[in-house]
């Protein structure tokens, strides 16, 4: 028991300080994945400045800038709390499973430290590090202060809306990564995730009325998948 119990949190230091391999998974996530989902974001930035109208009532600029860093330090801080929890209880599992049995501790310890932590890791490095905007009024490619007054106020409130997107959504975005990562491309079309936001943010049709044609379009609207589809979409998308 004393041996697991001080092997464990030397896993652990081994795993956070040296990646255990994640930085060749980040180079392979970046070059086939990566680029393609900040891609995207960039598009969709795009299409949403050009069409939205920013009202008078809108927060100012620094309370947008605020909003942003707050919401990706609560991601952060999620990812970090939940691999302490789960480092934790994967040494307390592994402890009392141990007095029954060295193997099966032993197998537990590295099932957590090796599989689990490495893949909570990686979903944090991708969402904090890649997905979300940091916020930060420094351009760290460029070397160069950002100043505020030169972004506009719209994407500011985009940037807003998708890190509390990443944040309200986080198990949806974990899966739609993972299932990525595995194919090897982004599973959203550009296309029609761009056709579908247009028709949004010019008012020619409600969020979930242009989901709808999307789905009927090309999956048939008589067709049950359609309607399966649709039905898991709003449970556990809302949408």
């Amino acid at each position: 028991m004393i041996v697991i119990s001080t092997f464990a949190p030397r896993v652990g230091d081994y795993v956070l300080t040296r990646g255990f391999g994640l930085s060749r998974i980040r180079r392979v996530f970046h070059s086939s994945v990566g680029d393609e989902m900040v891609g995207f974001r960039r598009d969709m930035r795009l299409k949403y400045v050009r069409g939205i109208e920013v009202s008078e009532e809108a927060p100012k600029k620094a309370e947008l800038l605020s909003d942003i860093k707050r919401t990706r330090t609560e991601i952060r801080r999620r990812h970090t709390i939940g691999e302490i929890l789960i480092g934790v209880s994967g040494s307390a599992l592994a402890l009392f499973v141990g007095s029954f049995t060295i193997l099966g501790g032993l197998a537990i310890l590295l099932s957590v430290y090796l599989l689990v932590f490495p893949i909570s890791m990686f979903l944090r490095s991708v969402v904090v590090d890649t997905l979300a905007y940091s916020g930060e009024l420094v351009d760290e490619d460029e070397e160069e202060i950002l100043y505020l007054y030169n972004w506009p106020t719209a994407t500011l409130g985009f940037q807003q809306g998708w890190n509390r997107m990443l944040l309200t959504n986080e198990a949806v975005i974990h899966k739609i990564i993972l299932v990525s990562y595995l194919k090897g491309e982004f599973v959203f079309g550009y296309e029609l995730g761009e056709e579908l936001i247009e028709k949004v943010l010019t008012g020619e049709m409600e969020l979930e009325e242009a989901f709808d044609e999307l789905v009927y379009d090309h999956i048939g609207e008589d067709a049950p998948e359609a309607h399966i589809f649709r039905r898991v979409v709003k449970r556990f998308l809302g949408i």
